[in-house]
């Protein structure tokens, strides 16, 4: 669909996301997050949220 989309993954993923990167080819518009370590679901959360912010930030510049 050519929509963005953002996923959180688990340190050891499904193998349709590979081991590495925060891209896929399967769905080039979706932003891969990983988890470093088991566990540790605040990083990924974490990086999400700068994201949001970064984004939401970058959208209220262009609004302007």
């Amino acid at each position: 669909m050519g929509r963005p989309a953002w996923t959180l993954l688990p340190s050891i993923p499904d193998w349709r996301w590979g081991l590495h990167g925060d891209r896929t080819a399967w769905y080039p518009s979706m932003r891969l997050f990983r988890r470093p370590t088991a566990g540790d679901w605040d990083a990924v959360v974490n990086r999400v949220v700068a994201e949001l912010e970064r984004w939401a930030d970058a959208g209220a510049r262009a609004a302007s």
